[in-house]
């Protein structure tokens, strides 16, 4: 049993309450990023990480929500019921705006609040849902960047489907090739079963190959978010700068 220090009970608490609210949806949540890196490889949280990255399957695997039960606004409704905060949804209301979306790095605005509740409900929206977040504010002591964010925890959900690039789902074709090289190889694979602090939690059969492409050699070294924004493109390159290496010594 490792010691817990650090940032994990924050993040820790986090994913399960964000478990707790899937689960009344009937939804499987699959780790994917930072959040798979850790669980896979050390069976826990990362010490040093600031956020949880989550997605959301969809399709016809056994462990995948049906696109068309996706209730996004109740799940909004209990999340804040059940003390969550800080919504944001990365959303295309046209397709026009999608085109426009592509033209410029397929960067699109987040939507917060207030103006989330200015969203029409009984609109088709689900053809543009890209991700959303939501937040939890930990009563743990943390460091680094979550330290600086007085512990409050940033859950970044994707919402997948399977054999689709993003968007989430739409039935004309032709909207899909503004965003088919968004499409992760990560999702093209079943999901695999893994257990984290009791509860059953899915990652990609290929963590490994996804893993390698975005972390580099990711077995041996580990770091905090601040290296990692410093040496991103070294470390997924294969190298270890020296600075990180020191940094582990230190932290153990």
């Amino acid at each position: 049993m490792h010691d817990t220090i650090d940032n994990e009970l924050a993040l820790r608490d986090a994913l399960l309450k964000f478990k707790e609210l899937m689960d009344i949806f009937g939804i499987n949540v699959m780790l994917r990023k930072g959040t798979l890196l850790w669980a896979h490889r050390n069976g826990h949280l990362g010490p040093w990480d600031d956020d949880i990255d989550i997605c959301i399957p969809m399709g016809s695997h056994r462990i995948c929500i049906d696109p068309d039960n996706f209730d996004l606004w109740g799940i909004i409704d209990e999340a804040k019921e059940m003390g969550f905060t800080g919504f944001n949804l990365n959303i295309i209301e046209t397709k026009m705006e999608a085109k426009r979306a592509a033209e410029r790095g397929r960067y699109v605005p987040w939507v917060g609040e207030p103006e989330i509740d200015r969203i029409n409900r009984d609109a088709d929206w689900r053809g543009w849902l890209i991700q959303f977040r939501m937040e939890w504010q930990s009563e743990h002591p943390c460091v680094g960047v979550l330290a600086e964010r007085g512990g409050v925890v940033d859950i970044d959900i994707m919402p997948v489907v399977e054999g689709r690039p993003r968007p989430l789902y739409n039935p004309d074709d032709n909207f899909n090739i503004y965003f088919k090289d968004t499409y992760h190889p990560l999702f093209k694979v079943q999901p695999t079963p893994i257990e984290l602090y009791g509860e059953r939690f899915y990652i990609p059969s290929n963590s490994d190959e996804y893993l390698s492409k975005n972390y580099g050699d990711w077995m041996n070294y580990s770091c905090s978010v601040e290296l990692w924004d410093k040496y991103k493109d070294e470390l997924r390159a294969g190298t270890i700068p020296a600075e990180v290496v020191n940094w582990m010594e230190r932290n153990g």
